[in-house]
C-alpha cells in the first residue's frame, strides 16, 4: 500500500485501484461520502478509454461492488450514482465474463434502472443483452425483468399479466415470479382495487407451494413475506394519515426472518404518495 501511494502520482490506475482498496477498507465501518465517490467515478471515467477490455471490466466491476455497499448503507444517495455505473459499464460491454454478461449483474442493473426510473433506457438494456442467457431460461428471464419495470412503474395490472403467462410454465425464474406477482396484487389493493380475499388467497397458495419446496432450507422468510403482505393489505382499512397505521406498519416490517422489507416499505410509501 506504501508504495502504491508513492507510485499514485504518476501511474492514474494505480492511483484509481489504490484508492478503491481504500474506499472498501473504509466501507466496513463507514460510508463513503458522495464526493469522495464522486471523485473516484470521475478518475475512473478518465482511465476508461485507454484500458482494454479485460482492464475495464475488472475496474467497474470492482466500482460497482463500492457502489452496491454504499448503497445498501445509504440507497436515497447512492441509487442514482449506483446508475452511473451501470451506465458507464454498458457503454463500455464492461460487464461481459467470457462473452455473456452475468444474470446477478443484469438482475442488479435492471432493478436499480426500475429504482432511478430509468424505464426506456432499461427496456433497451434488456432488449441489448437478454441473448447472453441460455435459451432455455431467456424468455423466462425476459419476462422477469420486463415485469420488474411494469411493477417499479406502478404498472402492477401489465406486470401481472406477464407474470401470470410465464408462471404457466416452469422455470429456474418460478419462486421470483411468485414473489414479484404477490407485491402486484399488494400494489393493485393499495392503489386500485381492494381485492383482501384475492390477497389471502394468493398467500395461502403461496405458502403451501414453499412447504413443498425441497431446494430451499429456510423458507421462513419466504412465509413471513406472505404473511406481512396480507398484514399490510388489511391497513388500506385505516386512513392513511391515521395515528395507528406507521405503527402498525412498523410492526410488521419489523418482524424477524422477512423476505425483501425494504421493498415492502417502498411500495406503501409509494401507495400513500399516491393517494394523498
Amino acid at each position: 500500500m506504501a508504495q502504491a501511494e508513492q507510485l499514485s502520482d504518476d501511474f492514474p490506475l494505480i492511483a484509481f485501484y489504490y484508492q478503491v482498496i481504500k474506499s472498501f477498507d473504509f466501507l466496513y465501518d463507514e460510508v463513503l461520502d458522495r464526493t469522495d465517490f464522486h471523485k473516484l467515478l470521475d478518475s475512473l471515467e478518465d482511465l476508461l478509454p485507454h484500458l482494454s477490455n479485460y482492464e475495464s471490466s475488472f475496474a467497474l466491476a470492482k466500482m460497482s461492488s463500492i457502489g452496491i455497499r454504499c448503497y445498501m448503507r445509504n440507497p436515497n444517495i447512492f441509487a442514482p450514482l449506483l446508475m452511473d455505473i451501470y451506465k458507464i459499464g454498458t457503454n463500455y460491454n464492461a460487464y461481459k465474463e467470457e462473452g455473456a454478461i452475468s444474470e446477478r449483474t443484469f438482475d442488479n442493473i435492471v432493478v436499480t434502472a426500475g429504482l432511478q426510473k430509468e424505464f426506456e433506457w432499461a427496456q433497451q438494456f434488456i432488449t441489448d443483452h437478454i441473448h447472453h442467457f441460455p435459451p432455455s431460461s431467456r424468455k423466462a428471464a425476459e419476462n422477469l425483468s420486463r415485469a420488474t419495470l411494469f411493477f417499479y412503474e406502478g404498472k402492477y395490472a401489465e406486470a401481472s399479466h406477464i407474470l401470470g403467462a410465464a408462471l404457466k410454465r416452469r422455470s429456474v425464474y418460478n419462486l421470483r415470479m411468485h414473489l414479484l406477482s404477490i407485491q402486484c396484487l399488494l400494489g393493485l389493493h393499495l392503489e386500485v382495487e381492494p381485492n383482501l380475499a384475492g390477497i389471502n388467497q394468493k398467500k395461502t397458495q403461496f405458502s403451501r407451494m414453499m412447504y413443498r419446496q425441497k431446494s430451499i432450507k429456510n423458507i421462513i422468510p419466504y412465509l413471513n413475506f406472505a404473511k406481512a403482505v396480507y398484514q399490510i393489505a388489511k391497513l388500506r382499512s385505516y386512513e392513511w394519515d391515521h395515528p395507528d397505521f406507521d405503527k402498525k406498519l412498523n410492526n410488521i416490517l419489523s418482524m424477524e426472518n422477512l423476505h425483501i422489507k425494504v421493498s415492502l416499505r417502498r411500495q406503501v410509501d409509494r401507495a400513500r404518495n399516491n393517494n394523498k
